[in-house]
């Protein structure tokens, strides 16, 4: 548990053009109900989640986006809950406590039934082992409790590697909590932190069996036009699973 998971073989970045002209903003697609459905019922039918049949496709459209040869390795950090680990599983409050796996893939799948294949192997793995997210943890106890504050901090900012790629599964938001002053609220979405480039993450978020894809990026004009071809390209990839 104290090894580093930060460092990995993938080194892929988005190709982003640069900081000039950069702005905060939110990149949204929606996947309707009966897409949804459709996927989550014939992802059940072949033992895979709707969270590897998104994985897929957003490792298929990074492989296109940013130009990486379907033989070389792209590894994908995924946001793990760490409430999973907490007796009962839930916690007191609007709270968020994430730990991360690695989804290194070897290669990109011809298909994307191939490629959905190597993912499941992927995450299924990290669904077997019992430490699931807790890794390097206790790496950053030790550093805290050994050193003063300024002197780990300085430690962790050498050995630890910020990931350029990520995915954050936040849920399913409660239809039933959604109302403001009686009135039921048309669409919820939530994403991560803003990213700055190089780094970048898609957050989903599933509510009233719609699905919501999201980049939150600062970025200039022509690498957002970038993040939402990536985003028509999971879909496009996620629609074909169901042709």
């Amino acid at each position: 548990m104290y090894k580093n998971i930060s460092s990995v073989k993938g080194k892929t970045k988005f190709p982003f053009s640069g900081k000039d002209a950069a702005r905060k903003r939110i990149l949204h697609e929606v996947l309707p109900r009966e897409t949804f459905l459709a996927l989550r019922k014939k992802g059940k039918e072949n033992g895979v989640s709707v969270n590897d049949l998104i994985l897929t496709a957003y490792v298929r459209g990074l492989y296109e986006i940013c130009d990486v040869d379907k033989n070389e390795v792209l590894s994908v950090p995924c946001m793990v809950d760490l409430r999973r680990h907490i007796q009962g599983g839930t916690s007191y409050g609007f709270s968020n406590h994430v730990g991360f796996m690695i989804c290194g893939m070897e290669r990109c799948g011809e298909t994307f039934e191939d490629t959905l294949r190597l993912v499941k192997e992927q995450t299924q793995k990290a669904k077997d082992d019992r430490f699931l997210g807790l890794y390097s943890l206790p790496l950053l106890n030790l550093a805290y409790t050994v050193f003063p504050q300024f002197i780990a901090e300085t430690a962790i900012q050498i050995g630890y590697t910020n990931p350029y790629l990520g995915m954050s599964n936040v849920g399913i938001a409660d239809e039933k909590m959604a109302y403001i002053e009686g009135k039921q609220v048309e669409n919820i979405w939530m994403t991560g932190g803003i990213k700055s480039t190089p780094y970048m993450q898609l957050s989903f978020i599933c509510f009233r069996q719609e699905l919501n894809l999201m980049f939150a990026e600062k970025c200039n004009d022509a690498d957002a036009e970038k993040l939402k071809r990536l985003l028509n390209r999971i879909k496009e990839e996620l629609l074909s699973y169901l042709a």
